[in-house]
């Protein structure tokens, strides 16, 4: 059965599965290029790591959240811990990553290309949705609103 002929339920989930429920780090080459979204590696969520936050301080390092240890340990388990920025760690793979434009996965937007119209229309809306977009500066977020259409500028921040 050609894709486009499922029923939209089941289209949305593909569409789900295939464009949301990821973070990106919207960056630009250069002050003219356009935006490209790296894929986060952080191995936990946001929301993980927050939820990680609540545990208090650490038993060996007052000086340290609990969380802290158990990141770094995720982060790096074979050897110290390095932070470059964000709290406990948060983001380092991907922010050195970036810097040196290396990345595992870059994309061009966060949906699909316009392959076809229907697909466009029903994709978009679901990428928009479900990620979430994750700055390392808020001179990144503040680029990222301007270079955006007003259109496109209702979104809902956390």
């Amino acid at each position: 059965m050609p894709l486009l002929q499922l029923p939209t339920e089941l289209r949305s989930l593909i569409w789900t599965y295939a464009f949301g429920n990821r973070t990106v780090h919207p960056r630009r080459r250069s002050p003219i290029s356009p935006f490209i979204y790296l894929v986060c590696q952080e191995p936990f969520s946001d929301q993980v790591a927050y939820n990680l936050s609540l545990r208090g301080a650490s038993k060996h390092d007052t000086r340290l959240y609990a969380a802290e240890e158990l990141y770094a340990h995720a982060w790096n388990p074979a050897g110290p811990h390095k932070r470059v920025i964000g709290l406990a760690g948060m983001h380092d793979y991907c922010y050195s990553h970036s810097m040196r434009a290396v990345c595992d996965v870059v994309l061009e937007g966060i949906g699909p290309s316009l392959v076809c119209r229907q697909v466009y229309y029903e994709a978009m809306p679901v990428a928009w949705r479900t990620t979430t977009f994750a700055f390392f500066s808020a001179v990144f977020f503040e680029n990222w609103i301007e270079g955006m259409g007003p259109e496109r500028r209702f979104f809902h921040l956390i």
